[in-house]
């Protein structure tokens, strides 16, 4: 769930990307010139040539690019620029020296740029930055410590052009992290708590830029929001880089989502018993009392908003098209990402084929693993009371677990405990208008991820204005409800209930 840790982000407002090795940096004859690879769908670059117009920076590239964008930390916004609308409608006219961008291609491409002798510092400011990192490689801590950045930066993201999607690094789990350097002339997208400007001072000369290995010209997997495109999840924590196995999927259109998950929700989705969901169990202590099985269908809705976006294909991938599956690099799979049961030797099983290339069986395997997580408690989950499955409110730890629960988010620094003292608090609603407005100051990776999916619960994302589903506004449990550090079950004398029939538009 939210397998790549908590992205970086909510793309603030709206928005917030994740990350890998950008397109490959290469070193030509002289280390005053670079040459990026771009692959097709999105590229985070770090322009280091001299400050030109767009059109001037980005002539070799002509045709192959249908929009540049770039993060501006004063106002925690994107600004783009459509090379084919009126100059008067772009929100910037060139591109300046030692600014990341994102580059959305069309076709696969390669930029070069001269290096100017001078380098600029870099200043880094409170809220989300997308920079480009100029000085020798050395360990993410050791970099931003000397910068003066220590203690203000759980996580470090790196956009993976060729694999369109993100890698992570994370402060309290190194061993955990996708990588754990900052290397010359790449760019990084991280958070930076409250505090005064960080300034990545230039180095004494400019670096020399080793070689490495161009990106695959083909994306192979996963989507990750990027400029423009409304946040769904950003990255949660994951285990070290591992290959994960290549699906292709349909893309289905919102339309499709919303009416696949309110069938799932009455375990109606699919016949096979591999599917099934089981009866749930409603005895406080766990010694009977079963009852058909039924998950919220907004429930579900909302927990695939926050992991996917409600995709099931890679972001380039349009709806109604085929393309890549989305997965996480710990191999998690498709719109509800998908983790247990999906370890994939030499060919995937039959149901594995089908949860990595059909949305349909995702979606189901999604109702169906948080029905498991329901069925943990009291033994390994606690419970909230009265245990009502057709309460909203009632499913708080079982959706805690869809992401992960206890001694697994202790190893990967998850704070999923919402009583953390490393999580800020009070924190309105995450998605709600107070959250938006104060973006700056509470992000994505403020919040645990339950409260990012009862979040959206109350407050739907919108796509082209409309909101996807009916809010449902329920009530998160009272301060000091849960515990901490060790979490138990409590009483919630009032819930929501989810109304919405199978068969709804």
């Amino acid at each position: 769930m939210r397998r790549n840790v908590a992205v970086a982000v909510a793309l603030l407002a709206a928005l917030v990307p994740m990350l890998t090795p950008s397109p490959a940096v290469r070193a030509q004859n002289s280390p005053s010139q670079l040459s990026v690879l771009l692959a097709v769908g999105w590229n985070n670059i770090a322009y280091a040539g001299p400050t030109r117009p767009v059109g001037q920076a980005l002539a070799q590239i002509a045709g192959r690019y249908e929009s540049v964008w770039m993060w501006e930390p004063q106002a925690q916004r994107w600004l783009g620029v459509n090379p084919l609308a009126p100059p008067i409608a772009a929100d910037f006219a060139e591109l300046r020296q030692n600014q990341a961008y994102w580059i959305r291609m069309t076709q696969p491409g390669e930029l070069t740029m001269t290096v100017p002798p001078a380098q600029p510092g870099i200043t880094l400011n409170a809220g989300w930055n997308n920079f480009m990192y100029q000085g020798a490689e050395r360990a993410i801590a050791e970099a931003l410590d000397n910068a003066g950045a220590a203690g203000r930066v759980d996580t470090v993201w790196r956009w993976d052009a060729a694999r369109q999607r993100w890698n992570g690094f994370m402060h309290a789990a190194p061993a955990a992290s996708d990588f754990t350097t900052l290397a010359p002339f790449r760019p990084y997208f991280m958070y930076l708590a409250a505090g005064p400007q960080v300034l990545l001072a230039a180095p004494v000369a400019a670096p020399v830029v080793s070689a490495s290995p161009a990106p695959s010209r083909t994306p192979t997997a996963t989507a990750a929001p990027g400029p423009g495109v409304a946040a769904s999840a950003t990255p949660s924590a994951t285990p070290k880089p591992q290959t994960c196995y290549s699906f292709t999927s349909y893309q289905p259109q919102i339309a499709e989502v919303n009416r696949a998950q309110n069938r799932a929700g009455h375990g109606l989705l699919l016949s096979d018993a591999d599917f099934k969901i089981a009866d749930l169990e409603t005895q406080v202590d766990g010694n009977g009392q079963r009852v058909t099985p039924f998950v919220p269908p907004t429930l579900l809705k909302a927990i695939a908003w926050i992991e996917s976006g409600w995709r099931q294909a890679s972001f380039a991938t349009a709806r109604g098209s085929f393309g890549s599956t989305v997965v996480s690099t710990s191999c998690a799979y498709g719109l509800m990402q998908i983790l247990t049961g999906m370890d994939i030797d030499a060919a995937p099983t039959p149901k594995q084929q089908r949860i990595g290339a059909d949305y349909v069986a995702n979606i189901a395997a999604g109702a169906q693993l948080l029905g498991i997580k329901w069925n943990l408690g009291p033994d390994t989950l606690p419970v909230v009371l009265p245990r009502n499955p057709r309460a909203v409110e009632d499913w708080y730890f079982a959706v805690w677990a869809y992401h992960c629960f206890g001694d697994v988010c202790q190893a990967l620094g998850i704070h999923n405990n919402p009583e953390d003292p490393a999580l800020k608090w009070p924190r309105p609603a995450y998605n709600s208008p107070e959250q938006l407005a104060s973006a700056a100051q509470l992000g994505y990776a403020d919040y645990p991820y339950q409260e990012l999916v009862y979040g959206v619960l109350a407050n739907p994302p919108k796509v082209n204005g409309a909101a996807l589903w009916t809010a449902l506004p329920a009530q998160l449990p009272p301060r000091g409800a849960v515990g901490f550090p060790e979490p138990h079950g409590f009483l919630q004398p009032s819930y929501t209930l989810d109304a919405t029939p199978p068969d709804a538009q």
